[in-house]
This record gives C-alpha cells, sequence and structure tokens, in this order.
C-alpha cells in the first residue's frame, strides 16, 4: 500500500519560517548592542576621574565566543583596555586597607572607597533591555 501525500508550499513554509527568525535573532542582537551601548554612555556619564583615561577606557566587548553563545549574543561593559583605564575595578569595588611595605614617602597607602559607575546603569538599564525583549517575543507576526 503506498500512500502519497501532497503538501503544496511546505517549501515556501520552511524558507519564510527560517527568515522569521533569522529576523528575530537579528533584532534580538540589536536590542543587545543598543543596551550594551546605553550602559557604557551611562557608565562614561557616571563616571568620576581626574585624567578622563578610565572614562575613555570604558568599551563594550562582544564576549559571545567566551559565553559559547551565537556571535552576537553577549556583550560585555568594561573599563580594562590600552587606554590606561586599569583601575576601573578599584573605582567600583573600592578596596580595603592596604597594607605591606611602606611607599618612598613613607606612607601605607590607604582605602579606597567604593565609587560605582557600571553597576548603576546596568541597573537603569536592566528594564529597558527586558522590556525590549518581550516585546519582540510578544510580537503576533503570521509567518
Amino acid at each position: 500500500m503506498n500512500l502519497n501525500i501532497n503538501l503544496d508550499g511546505v517549501e515556501d513554509a520552511v524558507i519564510r519560517a527560517s527568515r522569521y527568525n533569522i529576523k528575530v535573532e537579528n533584532e534580538v542582537k540589536e536590542a543587545i548592542k543598543q543596551s550594551a551601548n546605553s550602559i557604557k554612555n551611562k557608565a562614561r556619564a557616571n563616571v568620576r576621574t581626574k585624567t578622563k583615561r578610565l572614562k575613555r577606557s570604558i568599551t563594550v566587548k562582544d564576549t559571545s565566543r567566551r559565553a559559547k553563545v551565537p556571535t552576537g549574543f553577549a556583550k560585555t561593559v568594561h573599563a580594562r583596555n590600552a587606554k590606561g583605564g586599569h583601575h576601573g575595578h578599584l573605582v567600583e569595588d573600592g578596596s580595603g586597607q592596604r597594607s605591606g611595605p611602606v611607599s618612598r614617602f613613607g606612607k601605607n597607602r590607604g582605602k579606597m572607597p567604593a565609587s560605582p559607575y557600571i553597576r548603576p546603569a546596568a541597573q537603569q538599564e536592566e528594564g529597558k533591555f527586558s522590556g525590549k525583549l518581550r516585546r519582540i517575543a510578544e510580537r503576533n507576526e503570521i509567518i
């Protein structure tokens, strides 16, 4: 017994579905990129510096490969690069009382208070980002 089923338009539906997935994927990537850049700009506005090196060193980096996710789905806002902002973690988190050898000026270098700049920027953007993703997910498009 042979059963033949003719499904007209299946190939077209498959092509349209794959295009829809690519479209949604690109929209999610764009939302991630926009949010990361917004965090970067807010962090640059929040940071207090004397020389502006730390402010210039705040950048967005694509960390998709390290996170083992598809390209564009992981971004990191950080302040460590060749522009001289290698002390960003100390400004963000502060430091404890440092002891050890006496400096050449005869003093131990003291405690540095925390002055967060990236964390508040990320917290401000968190709600906006989840709203963007919710709008993308809830969109009712017929394939």
